[in-house]
């Protein structure tokens, strides 16, 4: 049970979250994506997702604006993860302020699968909480705002079944094997959705040294989550049986699935993998506010921070000097583009 006190300070510091969210993007007027999401507003009967051909034609028919859609848009993606990042008790402020530092662009640009993104966390949060209407209506709202996170629904489910309560050395192993699989399944995507054959086109492929430098950074908070998760067996076996534990864990760990598959075709590591940097840290400042001895405390923190330090230093520093600026650009003319 949360006391009054902590009801309090995640009630202000979700406040906040909020508004800095919704900021951060309110007044921007310039994607990437901006004229592909106008004509789908504009002509909504042939957009791919229901939900947002709905959603047009219910702003369109009032009067409103793409604009005000896209607006519309931020604040639910706002509520969804301020939702998730209050309910595992981790400061919603701090976590909403490393998604827009480290994911400005993408969340910014792809409005669609960023609402159905959180959306589908909230649904497997409603899962392992064992609130099967809640989930089953976050679900069915999520595919229809973009059916790919399906995919990461089924893959959350499945870790929660069969790797959840496996051994650290079992948990690498169906990790490895799940990955073949992945990769095998890529081959018949378009089954699934016909886009992915066109992430899978001669230029939407990356090298391979391009897909290992796009998700290298990342690694190392995903073997932190496996490593601490080891710890945690020895030092506090009890911890595992807590819900929010079970969901920060097994969506900390889940997106090492598309690894593989993610060097080749960069839209699943860019979705299914980065994506998640808040969760780990979260996951992380979880287990650490658990007592534990001072030591195992350490450890973690210095995972914690290295991983921030190394991400910050990749992402800021390594890449620019190397020729990597499309997400600074990018932030540039969003940025620039922004007006109230």
């Amino acid at each position: 049970m949360i006391n009054k006190v902590t009801k309090v300070r995640l009630f202000w510091q979700s406040f906040f979250a909020f508004i800095v969210f919704v900021l951060a993007y309110w007044g921007v007027t310039y994607t990437s994506d901006w004229e592909g999401y106008l004509f789908f507003f504009n002509n909504s009967e042939i957009s791919r997702d229901p939900m947002f051909a709905f959603l047009s034609e219910f702003f369109k028919n009032r009067g409103y604006t793409f604009t005000d859609l896209y607006k519309f848009h931020i604040i639910l993606i706002s509520f969804s993860y301020i939702y998730i990042f209050k309910s595992t008790r981790v400061n919603p402020l701090l976590l909403i302020f490393i998604s827009i530092v480290f994911n400005y662009v993408a969340i910014g640009n792809q409005i669609r699968f960023y609402l159905a993104f959180p959306l589908i966390l909230l649904a497997f949060w409603g899962l392992v909480t064992k609130r099967y209407i809640f989930t089953a209506i976050l679900f069915t709202i999520a595919i229809l705002e973009h059916k790919s996170v399906i995919i990461l629904f089924v893959v959350l489910v499945v870790f929660k079944c069969l790797v959840y309560r496996r051994s650290f050395k079992k948990q690498v192993l169906l990790i490895l094997f799940a990955n073949i699989i992945i990769f095998f399944l890529l081959k018949f995507s378009s089954l699934f959705d016909e886009k992915y054959d066109n992430y899978q086109s001669s230029g939407n492929i990356s090298s391979l040294a391009g897909g290992i430098f796009n998700v290298v950074p990342y690694l190392l908070p995903i073997y932190s989550c496996l490593r601490i998760s080891k710890i945690v067996r020895r030092k506090a076996p009890e911890l595992r049986d807590r819900p929010i534990y079970e969901f920060l864990y097994t969506c900390s760990i889940a997106p090492l699935v598309f690894l593989i598959s993610g060097l080749y075709v960069q839209v699943l590591t860019n979705r299914f993998i980065i994506a998640f940097l808040p969760i780990w840290f979260a996951f992380f400042i979880y287990v650490y506010h658990y007592p534990l001895p001072s030591k195992t405390k350490k450890t973690i923190s210095i995972m914690a921070w290295i991983s921030i330090l190394i991400i910050i230093f990749w992402m800021f520093c390594l890449m620019p000097q190397l020729g990597f600026v499309d997400y600074f650009i990018e932030i540039y003319l969003m940025l620039s583009s922004y007006h109230m």
